[in-house]
């Protein structure tokens, strides 16, 4: 019995221990202070001078980051740049080429209307005229406008003249190969003869 007892006091004794020794370490934690370093004024100067030496390479090494950073921003819009005018490029020729099919297309209507008149014979390739007008249209592509207009060297190409005095000179008078737009921009010239005015004595 006695035994027991000595046993459960020595276990009590241990348990108080351990909390006390939590306890002390904790006020250690909590009494820790800022440890004060003293050096000579000749060793702060030192310091604060090499502080001044990193801060700078950091400074330039950033803006090296930067002028990398802007470099190459400036490489991607040029290949963005590039690569949308090379679309452009490739989707001009293939739309130059059906523009070519639709002026041959048109010549044959043309014979046809003037052989048949207006009427079913000609109906199916009328229809089929109109989709390919269409589908230029739905891609940008529209006719310039010529016939009485006055001649503009950048959406207009002058094969002929012809003297007259009945409108103004340089009026296009006949459109001779039409020309279109491309989003905004002259996809083909139109080909045209325009009036010039009998010169006045």
């Amino acid at each position: 019995m006695d035994k027991e007892k000595d046993s459960k006091s020595s276990g009590n004794n241990s348990d108080s221990t351990n909390d006390q020794d939590f306890v002390d370490l904790e006020v250690e934690e909590n009494n820790k202070e800022d440890k004060i370093i003293e050096i000579s004024e000749s060793e702060y100067l030192k310091l604060k001078e090499e502080i001044k030496k990193y801060k700078e390479l950091a400074d330039e090494n950033l803006n090296k980051l930067k002028r990398a950073q802007a470099d190459f921003d400036n490489y991607k819009k040029i290949l963005d740049k590039q690569k949308i005018e090379y679309l452009n490029y490739a989707e001009k020729g293939i739309l130059l080429k059906i523009l070519d099919i639709i002026d041959e297309y048109e010549i044959a209507l043309n014979a046809l209307k003037k052989q048949f008149g207006e009427g079913k014979k000609i109906e199916g390739i009328e229809i089929i005229y109109n989709k390919f007008i269409e589908m230029l249209q739905k891609e940008g592509v529209k006719p310039i406008k010529s016939v009485g207009e006055s001649f503009d060297p950048f959406i207009h190409e002058c094969l002929l003249n012809e003297i007259t005095d009945e409108c103004p000179e340089d009026t296009v008078l006949e459109e001779i190969k039409k020309g279109y737009y491309f989003k905004d921009k002259v996809l083909r010239p139109a080909l045209v003869k325009i009036a010039k005015n009998k010169e006045r004595k």
